[in-house]
């Protein structure tokens, strides 16, 4: 569902208050007309002070559809109620609060669907409802995208719920702790368990603890997906909240964890790596055998209320490990996976003949309070060399990636490099190295629609990495040929038909800056004539 479309539909200048100074009065409107926009400077606390009790709503649209509230400060205590058949599509403010408990938190009713939800620099204390059901009930209603700068909560003594849908959640992203005095369902989908298709809570990304009174919940019609806590996972022993213990397996013992959505995880772990030798590592049991050591690993799991099955919030191993769904058409999501090291038979191969050597694979990734992620890829084996040979050779990616939220929350930097170096690696024993830096800009315009550009820079410094596969072409069946640096720019769209199927248009520009070291002197582009080129493509991929 392109949701984003929606605010470009609703008349902003049917109604709006635009005011420096702070706001305290209550906005109605009614008979199917259009709040477009309520921008307020200051703070806007509508509600009398020293109380946290209210008789009416502080923005009440009925029949209507409401299409942006954005307070630059402090938006407190602030009650606000979509009738009938309409729609909330944007609420923002840089602090969604209760003010230091001096008025009530905020609450957002909405009989039909919420688009955004987002304080821009400071954290949310807010209930928010789709589907609230007082006029026209919505038994499919969802919430879009809830998105918090610090921490998010809901307190109990003023709410039911935190979240709560008669239908699906898209996204929640928490840069802070989740909160919650454990007496709300903190996030709750098909809340009125009406329904035949299956709803979702899509992605919800904690960057700080999560905490032992948060809550899971949903009717019988949906599923929880994918919950990444990069912090602390908090429990209730008793009266006492403690750091949750993770459920811990070593050498080689298989286990199964049951999801909420009523499928099944089959972990088996497979053999450990010494990082050093790049062979299994081994040991000698008690009746004197010498056996292959099987990887530990730890997993944590978040309960669903009402559920036998929870939510794999984390899984962490020292290895390779086996994931298999049993049963056809199931679907078990992982939050968080932290695989340390792995181990393979060389670079594009898939025998032992292709390359008798192991070679070890190594892995970091860390997603940052402020929204940011880094992620570390690195491989060390041995691989063939142009001298018919083997010798060591060593790779690494580093990605980087932030939303630029200084000039606008709809653009999105991904920055990639590239190392690599094999020891004695060309014919005449000399080693080779290899390098580049990635580049792209990405410009969200809906759910369904995005805009991209790339620009890359990749030096093939001996000319030992880069070549062709033909001999009509007058290359050498190795990859190699060309010396120098390769330069690309891309510019496309991503087009989302459906939840698993994207289609890319592009225009792409590649030149090479340097020397064609090859049988016949040919040049990289062309079929061998030029040094640049310029390609339409259109790709279409879908998840399965």
């Amino acid at each position: 569902s392109c949701w984003a479309a929606l605010a470009r539909e609703v008349d902003f200048q049917a109604s709006t208050s635009n005011t420096s100074e702070p706001l305290g009065e209550a906005l109605g409107i009614a008979n199917s007309a259009t709040l477009g926009a309520v921008h307020v400077k200051g703070q806007y606390h509508p509600t009398y002070y020293g109380q946290a009790t209210r008789t009416g709503a502080d923005i009440e649209v009925a029949r209507g559809n409401f299409g942006a509230y954005e307070i630059l400060d402090i938006s407190g205590g602030t009650f606000t109620r979509v009738y009938g058949d309409g729609n909330l599509v944007s609420y923002r403010a840089n602090e969604i609060s209760n003010l230091d408990f001096t008025y009530a938190q905020n609450f957002l009713w909405v009989d039909n669907n919420v688009g955004l939800v987002r304080s821009t620099g400071s954290f949310t204390i807010a209930e928010v409802i789709a589907g609230a059901g007082f006029g026209q009930i919505n038994t499919n209603a969802f919430i879009q995208n809830l998105r918090s700068a610090d921490y998010y909560d809901s307190l109990p003594f003023v709410a039911d719920y935190g979240l709560s849908a008669t239908g699906g959640i898209g996204s929640v992203e928490i840069d802070g702790n989740m909160n919650s005095a454990g007496f709300v369902a903190s996030f709750l989908i098909n809340s009125d368990n009406i329904g035949t298709e299956t709803v979702y809570l899509d992605l919800l990304n904690v960057g700080g603890n999560w905490a032992s009174g948060a809550t899971l919940q949903h009717g019988p019609n949906a599923d929880i997906r994918m919950v990444n806590v990069e912090g602390d996972i908090y429990t209730t022993i008793g009266l006492y909240s403690i750091i949750m213990e993770p459920t811990q397996f070593d050498n080689g013992t298989t286990s199964v964890i049951e999801d909420d959505g009523g499928g099944q995880l089959i972990m088996t772990p497979g053999i450990q790596w010494d990082p050093v030798t790049v062979q299994p590592v081994t040991f000698t049991d008690a009746f004197g055998r010498i056996t292959t050591a099987l990887t530990d690993y730890s997993y944590w799991v978040i309960p669903v209320t009402g559920k036998t099955g929870g939510v794999l919030a984390r899984l962490e191993s020292t290895g390779g490990m086996n994931l298999t769904v049993p049963n056809p058409g199931d679907v078990l999501d992982i939050g968080h996976v932290n695989i340390g090291a792995g181990a393979y038979n060389g670079w594009d191969n898939f025998t032992p003949q292709g390359n008798p050597n192991y070679s070890l694979v190594l892995t970091y990734a860390e997603n940052f309070s402020d929204g940011s992620a880094f992620a570390y890829s690195g491989t060390l084996g041995n691989e063939p060399n142009q001298a018919g040979t083997f010798s060591t050779r060593y790779v690494q990616t580093l990605v980087y990636s932030r939303t630029l939220e200084s000039i606008s929350d709809r653009l999105d930097y991904v920055a990639q490099t590239d190392f690599g170096f094999q020891n004695n690696a060309l014919a005449a024993g000399g080693d080779a190295y290899w390098y580049g830096l990635n580049q792209y800009l990405f410009y969200k315009v809906s759910d369904c629609m995005a805009y991209g550009i790339r620009a890359e820079w990749f030096r093939d410094q001996e000319g030992f990495r880069v070549g062709g596969f033909q001999e009509p072409r007058g290359l050498p069946n190795i990859r190699s040929g060309y010396p120098g640096s390769f330069y690309e720019v891309t510019a496309g769209a991503n087009y989302r038909y459906s939840a698993n199927t994207v289609i890319r248009p592009y225009v792409r520009f590649d030149w090479f800056s340097g020397t064609a070291l090859n049988g016949a002197g040919t040049l990289p582009f062309d079929n061998g004539t030029g040094n640049s080129q310029t390609l339409l493509g259109l790709d279409v991929i879908t998840l399965y």
